[in-house]
Parts: C-alpha cells; sequence; structure tokens
C-alpha cells in the first residue's frame, strides 16, 4: 500500500509469538557503514498517472481501503510516542498531530530512504522526500517540535529547513537540509556520513539515486532485519533485493535473495502425484530442496516419518475452505502409519500443548490418521490412493474428492522439465483469500484467541467483495539462479497472496501496530480442557 507498509510487512509472517527460533545462533555484526535497508518508493501522486495494474488502482480507489490506509497512518503517527515512551521529556505529549500530515506527504510524493549500519549499535537512518517549499516548512517546523519533546535542542528558526539538532542519548543527533526539490532527514549516533552523502548527490545529480520505472524497490539484510523484527533465529538469512510495477492489468514483482554461502539444494526431476490432486483446484504449490533442511528436524525423526521428502505438493479445492492439502513421497507409508499414531500424541504434546488434541486414532479400515477433540476440523494423515500410495497426503478435514477429474496436465507443465525450478505457486487469490480468513478464524478458536472485532478495518477490508472481486490469479516462481542466489517471480492483483493479504490484514488490526501482540485469550480453562467453541463456519461432509 505505502512504502512504510510493504517494507515493514516483510515481518507479517513472523508476527506470531507462536513460532519459535530453531535456535539462538547470533548473525554477524554489520560492519559500520554497511547497508542495512533501502527503499525508492515513487509516490502514489505519479502512481495515479500510470495506466497499469488497473486491479490495484481500482482497488485503491475503494472506500474500505481508504479507511484502513487513513486509520494505519493514524496508528504510524502515534507509534514514536508508544514504542519510545520512556524517551519523552513530556510522558503524556501527543505527537500525532505533528507527524500525522508528514506521513500524508511519505504517501503521496517520492521518497527514498536508507539504513546503514554505524559504529557502535545504534544506526543511521536517512530519509529524504520531494517536497515543495511550503510542505517543506512544514516538515521542518513539525520536527523540531518532535525533536523537542525527546529532549533534543532545536533550532528557534521555523522555517528553516536546514539545521541540527543533538540530545543527550542514542541516537544523540538529528539533521535536516534542504536539496534542490528535496528534503533530507537524518539521525543516528555521532556524525551523520550517510546523510551527507545523500545530499551531496542530490545536489550533483538532483536525485538520490538513479531513476527506474519501478513503483517500489527494496533492498534488505534479512539478517539484521530478522534480528530487529525478532523473526526465527535459526534461519540463515540472505540478502534481499525486491522491485515492484505495474505491467498490464497486475503487479509484477521481481525478488533477488543472495545468500552468504551455498545452499546446496537437490534439484530432482518432478514427481507430482496427478492422480491424487483432483479439481476444482483454487491454489496449486510445488516446492523441491527441502529435503536437507527437513531432515535435521527432530520432529520428523520423533514421530517417524522418514526418509524426509525433497518435495513437498500444496493444493486447495473451491468446495469449501478444509478442503487444503499436502502430500510428499514416503515410501512404504502404509506400513509406518500405526507407529506414527503411536508417536503423535508425545510430539504434540511437547511442542503444541495448547492444541487440545484429546486423542490420535488409527482406523486400520480407511488406512488414516486423525486427532480428535479440535473444533470443526479433524486433522489427518493417510497414504495417497493407488498407483501413488507411495505419497502421503496430510490434510486438515477429511473430504474425499476422488470422484472429481484430476488437476489439469496444463498446470503441472509448469514445473515439468525445468531444471531449476525450486518453488511453483498458482492461486485463484480471490477464493484462497477466503479459505484463508475462514483457517484463521479457526487457528484462533484453537489458540483460544479472543475473535477480532468485526468493525477492524483491516478485518472489513478483507470481506469487501468490491475489492476481493478484482482479485484475479497469482503466480509465483523461485529459480535457482546459483549455488548462492533465488530469483523470484510474481504476477498478481495487488502484489500478495491471499495468505499473505490475511497475514497483513491480522497485522494491521493489531492493537500494538506497528508492533505485535498476541491476541487476547477468549477466557482462562483448565489444562488439557477443549478449547471454547463459538459459532464456526458451516463443517464438511465427510
Amino acid at each position: 500500500m505505502r512504502p512504510t507498509i510493504l517494507i515493514l510487512a516483510l515481518a507479517a509472517m513472523a508476527m506470531d509469538r507462536d513460532i519459535a527460533a530453531a535456535n539462538t545462533t547470533a548473525a554477524p555484526s554489520p560492519e559500520p557503514g554497511e547497508l542495512l535497508l533501502r527503499w525508492r518508493f515513487l509516490g502514489q501522486a505519479q502512481l495515479s498517472g500510470d495506466t497499469n495494474a488497473a486491479c490495484f488502482r481500482n482497488i485503491w480507489a475503494l472506500a474500505t481501503t481508504q479507511r484502513l490506509a487513513q486509520e494505519t497512518l493514524r496508528k504510524l503517527a502515534r507509534a514514536p510516542q508508544q514504542l519510545c515512551k520512556e524517551a519523552l521529556a513530556t510522558p503524556n505529549a501527543d505527537l500525532s498531530p505533528l507527524l500525522r500530515p508528514l506521513l500524508d506527504d511519505l504517501l503521496q510524493g517520492e521518497s527514498f530512504g536508507e539504513c546503514r549500519a554505524g559504529a557502535g549499535p545504534t544506526p543511521e537512518w536517512t530519509l529524504a522526500v520531494k517536497l515543495d517549499e511550503a510542505r517543506g516548512e512544514r516538515w521542518g517546523a513539525n520536527l523540531r517540535q518532535v525533536l523537542a519533546a525527546f529532549g533534543a535542542s532545536v533550532p528557534a528558526d521555523a522555517k528553516a529547513q536546514s539545521w541540527e539538532a543533538k540530545r543527550a542519548a542514542a541516537p544523540d543527533r538529528f539533521g535536516l537540509a534542504r536539496a534542490g526539490q528535496w528534503l533530507v532527514l537524518g539521525w543516528g549516533q555521532g556524525a551523520l556520513p550517510n546523510h551527507a552523502e545523500v545530499v551531496n548527490r542530490l545536489k550533483a545529480a538532483g536525485r538520490p539515486a538513479a531513476a527506474n520505472a519501478a513503483w517500489l524497490e527494496v533492498e534488505a539484510n534479512l539478517s539484521w532485519l530478522a534480528k530487529e523484527l525478532q523473526w526465527p533465529a535459526g534461519i540463515k538469512w540472505p540478502q534481499a533485493h525486491l522491485t515492484t510495477i505495474g505491467r498490464g492489468a497486475n503487479l509484477r514483482t521481481s525478488g533477488r535473495l543472495t545468500f552468504a554461502e551455498p545452499l546446496r539444494l537437490r534439484i530432482e526431476p518432478w514427481r507430482i502425484p496427478t492422480n491424487t490432486i483432483r479439481e476444482r483446484l483454487i491454489s496449486f504449490s510445488g516446492v523441491q530442496g527441502v529435503g536437507g533442511w527437513l531432515a535435521q528436524q527432530p520432529w520428523l525423526q520423533q514421530v517417524g516419518l522418514e526418509p524426509a521428502p525433497n518435495q513437498v505438493f500444496g493444493w486447495a479445492q473451491k468446495q469449501v475452505p478444509f478442503e487444503t492439502y499436502l502430500a510428499w513421497s514416503l515410501p512404504d507409508a502404509l506400513r509406518k502409519l500405526p507407529r506414527v499414531a503411536q508417536r503423535l500424541p508425545g510430539l504434540i504434546k511437547t511442542n503444541w500443548p495448547w492444541l487440545g488434541v484429546r486423542e490420535v486414532n488409527w482406523d486400520t479400515n480407511v488406512a488414516q490418521v486423525t486427532c480428535l477433540g479440535l473444533p470443526i476440523i479433524r486433522p489427518f494423515l493417510q497414504p495417497a490412493p493407488a498407483p501413488e500410495n507411495d505419497f502421503l497426503v496430510a490434510g486438515i478435514f477429511p473430504v474425499s474428492s476422488m470422484k472429481q477429474p484430476p488437476g489439469p496436465p496444463e498446470l503441472y507443465a509448469q514445473l515439468l522439465g525445468r531444471t531449476n525450478l525450486v518453488y511453483y505457486d498458482w492461486e485463484e487469490t480471490q477464493s484462497r483469500l477466503e479459505d484463508w480468513r475462514h483457517l484463521l478464524t479457526i487457528y484462533s478458536m484453537v489458540r483460544g484467541y479472543r475473535p477480532p472485532g468485526t468493525n477492524d478495518p483491516a478485518l472489513v477490508w478483507l470481506a469487501d467483495t468490491n475489492m476481493t472481486g478484482w482479485l484475479t490469479n497469482s503466480i509465483t516462481e523461485v529459480t535457482l539462479t546459483s549455488p548462492r542466489e533465488l530469483l523470484l517471480t510474481r504476477a498478481s492483483s495487488l502484489g500478495l497472496t491471499g495468505f499473505e493479504l490475511v497475514t497483513l490484514g491480522r497485522w494491521l488490526d493489531n492493537p500494538a501496530f506497528p508492533a505485535y501482540v498476541p491476541p487476547p485469550l477468549a477466557g482462562r480453562r483448565p489444562a488439557g480442557a477443549p478449547p471454547p467453541r463459538p459459532a464456526p463456519p458451516a463443517a464438511p461432509k465427510p
């Protein structure tokens, strides 16, 4: 939507504190001056004249979108005083009236930002915004008041657009400078070398960076970002470079992920369980090269699902949101499932005691392991039907679809024969968004969370058929371009998949946004008691 949200949306997948880090290995500290984050946003004023990405532009014009945008800006304007309340000279000071108009300028105008490592733990931030003289004066006057509230010494001239402020605590220095059509703000600890460099580039070239056609461009050190945003620490996060541009009716997103070490992915010919996957499909995905990572997961060994698969497939069908499945190769699956049923209760009790699973059942008549006692859903494992019964199928409700025709060969042709394809995902985003909304409701029930407010702006936006009617197909591909590099491409209506939209909405509606706190519990219940059962969506028939 806006640069701030799209940049921080990288964190949305890891905002739930239920996700535990695999280990606590610390990433190496960045060197002083090393780039941590950079972005360039073209600005809504320029985008409004672009005839591409009609789906995005029509969604942006909706009343529910504008309500969500305004509410998000309101929360962002309050964020500094909420997140840094202890640093305020006047703890109850309300800074949002000063910051709110500046956020409007950030949304409408072109902007460029960088964050670089400093000599100590405090990084240096630089923000350049294209502003006319009147708005530049407003920025200078409002920022002086904001900085004074945080104990900084500020200049007295209310109209000055070039000045420096200092304070005792970190970050201890702030700089503002006018360079042509741009206003440049910098803050950090000690000297601000990058702020000075950006100002010099603007004076020499008239721009903070080379112009290109991208609507949004982001470059990030994900290892640093993961630490700041408390993402799982057991992942070797790469350097990421992402661009988004309007092309035709859709948005086109391209990303490059560069890792510090070779990935050592095992790329094999695709073997898809085409007889098991049935119509009417609304999503299909396949990933490979995951065998090495899965083999290291203790839970896989504990439950007896070895050997680890190198390829995993997922799909969803149209009828109900419960028809969401995974499948992977597991030789001799039928013989292994009784042992899985014996071991699964211990694994669940150790790792996910909040699930409230009452019983794990092995049904010899249908060769199926099911988890009982959960509201609405009945997670299961079973061998795929012949001739693919060396595949294991997992789902959240056992609905038979074998009377439906197999999935289209044209879809599988997007994977077969490609020797560098690591991940492929296709979905009807409108249908899949509805699925994920229901599935998130069920997850909240199982977790014991209080239901969200029915008037929450993001929830209303996601339920607006005027919005969802513009969501068409989303296609994402990830290819291995070198041992250390992955290339991502996506064509979509809004730049995000259904799952990503629901996760983003959950974050935007969170009362602590832009931070995140888990939703409040619906109420305490005795240990081992089943979770509360509010009115659910209709359950499918087995």
